[in-house]
C-alpha cells in the first residue's frame, strides 16, 4: 500500500515557498500591485457595457473579481479629465463598477492594455 504522507510532488512546490505574488488575482501592472482581475467573456471581449437609466448613459464593468475600489481608483486616475469622483459606484454584491457617462471605448482600451 502506498503512503501518501511521504509522497512529494514534483509539480507543486512546498507551501512555504509560495509567495503572495504567485496567487491568482495578484497582478503587477505599471509598477503598482493590482488586486483585481477582469476576465474576458467566452467570445474574448472585455465585459464593458453601456446602459441607459432615465436617458442618462452609464458605463458598466461587470465580472470584476478582487478589489473593486482599487479598480475604481485606477479608473479615476486614467479618466481624470473626463469624469468627476462622484460619477463612480462600486456594486460589491454584483461585482461591477458603474461610471456615469459613455466611457466604453476609453475603459475598453485601458483594460485591453492591462488584461
Amino acid at each position: 500500500m502506498l503512503s501518501f504522507r511521504r509522497f512529494k510532488s514534483s509539480v507543486f512546490g512546498d507551501i512555504k515557498t509560495v509567495d503572495y505574488k504567485d496567487l491568482l488575482g495578484y497582478h503587477q501592472v505599471g509598477g503598482l500591485s493590482k488586486t483585481y482581475f477582469v476576465p474576458r467573456t467566452s467570445k474574448g471581449n472585455l465585459p464593458v457595457y453601456k446602459d441607459y437609466k432615465r436617458k442618462v448613459p452609464y458605463t458598466e464593468i461587470r465580472r470584476v473579481s478582487g478589489d473593486l475600489t482599487s479598480l475604481r481608483n485606477d479608473l479615476q486616475e486614467a479618466l481624470k479629465g473626463r469624469t468627476v469622483k462622484n460619477d463612480y459606484k462600486c456594486m460589491i454584491q454584483s461585482q461591477k463598477v458603474i461610471i456615469k457617462g459613455n466611457h466604453v471605448e476609453a475603459v475598453t482600451k485601458l483594460l485591453a492594455e492591462k488584461f
